[in-house]
């Protein structure tokens, strides 16, 4: 089955809605995959072979193995990715043989029935992405006159991702605020674990204990550098709402340690498309101690929710910058505060901060 250019043009009327997280993505490449005679369809770093994917229904069972048996690290069709640098859309015959699917690659990919593949690149640097479209060794392989009409593909999903990321780059950009407000430091990482983005308070703690080379966090120490690095995979490939990993501490010449904590970042900036993926939360040592949220919930009978709303209150922030840093609404931050002075039989927040004060 050759590209069919009518369903295609309506199979990427649902790319944007995706990548906003509207709807699905599964359900978009599902019908990209009808449209483009393909058997399988999924989206991937180009640069890289972290596990952030998305694909078709169709091949679940594929991906799954890909990277369990270590077939990202040795994918044939990585050495096309310098064509993007020049081209749009790679096909197989653009920088194969008919020997190389002979490489035990194919191998693989034929215990799964799938042989042929066209590359569809967009996005830019960093953010290069590819967008794989796979045929079964019994269809035709992609031919140059489809290569041109996936252009169109190539255009689409890059507007997509460039929408997405400019707002989760905002949202990013927010939490690194709130979190200045707390007076505390927050790094941002991409899926390979490179940083994007950090606070100021996170700025300030830069120095000979902790710094970015190239892209990458490390410590003074070598082994503490290798647990950073270890707990940021850890932290990207957790799923689900609650990520955390082993917080990591770091040791300082004459001072005390600093403590980072990291995890997935969740919610509104899940999305595939989104740079940061991952949120290091910097604890130093040095700054006058908090008391644990979890000896608040006990102490007043607080649900947990209650008990970090609480401590936010002692710090004397607002309802909206308690709204921001929980991403939750300014009504619903109002409702935990009114339960919270019931429970602690107060009226005022001054006298929160000198409650939870007492407990340090």
């Amino acid at each position: 089955m050759k590209v069919d250019l009518g369903r295609l043009q309506i199979a990427m009327e649902g790319v944007l809605p995706a990548a906003m997280g509207v709807t699905g993505w599964t359900e978009t490449l599902d019908q990209l995959q009808i449209a483009t005679g393909a058997q399988g369809v999924n989206l991937m770093s180009a640069a890289s072979s972290f596990p952030a994917i998305q694909y078709s229904s169709s091949i679940s069972r594929s991906v799954e193995a890909y990277f369990a048996e270590g077939w990202a690290e040795r994918d044939y069709r990585a050495r096309a990715i310098p064509l993007f640098q020049t081209q749009r859309v790679i096909i197989d015959s653009d920088f194969m043989s008919g020997e190389d699917y002979n490489n035990e690659f194919f191998r693989f990919m034929g215990s799964h029935k799938l042989k042929y593949s066209a590359l569809v690149g967009f996005g830019s640097g960093k953010q290069a992405l590819s967008c794989s479209l796979h045929r079964h060794a019994d269809a035709a392989p992609y031919s140059p006159e489809e290569a041109l009409i996936l252009n169109g593909l190539s255009e689409r999903l890059t507007l997509a991702a460039s929408f997405a990321s400019a707002i989760s780059d905002a949202k990013v950009e927010g939490l690194g605020e709130a979190f200045d407000r707390m007076k505390t430091g927050a790094i941002f990482f991409d899926r390979g674990g490179h940083v994007v983005r950090m606070n100021a308070c996170a700025e300030a703690l830069m120095g000979e204990d902790l710094n970015v080379s190239r892209g990458e966090i490390r410590a003074r120490l070598p082994a503490e550098t290798k647990q950073l690095h270890r707990q940021i995979r850890i932290a990207a490939g957790l799923a689900g709402d609650v990520t955390m990993a082993d917080a990591v501490r770091l040791s300082r010449d004459g001072k005390r340690p600093l403590v980072i904590r990291f995890q997935q970042v969740s919610g509104f900036i899940r999305d595939f498309f989104a740079r940061a993926k991952v949120m290091a939360i910097i604890t130093d040592l040095e700054m006058p101690p908090q008391p644990d949220p979890r000896t608040i919930q006990q102490a007043f009978g607080l649900t947990p929710a209650e008990a970090v709303i609480a401590l936010l209150l002692a710090q004397r922030k607002s309802v909206q910058e308690i709204a921001e840093v929980r991403a939750i609404s300014q009504e619903t931050a109002r409702i935990h505060i009114k339960s919270i002075f019931r429970k602690l039989d107060v009226n005022r927040q001054a006298e929160v901060v000198s409650i939870i004060a007492s407990l340090r």
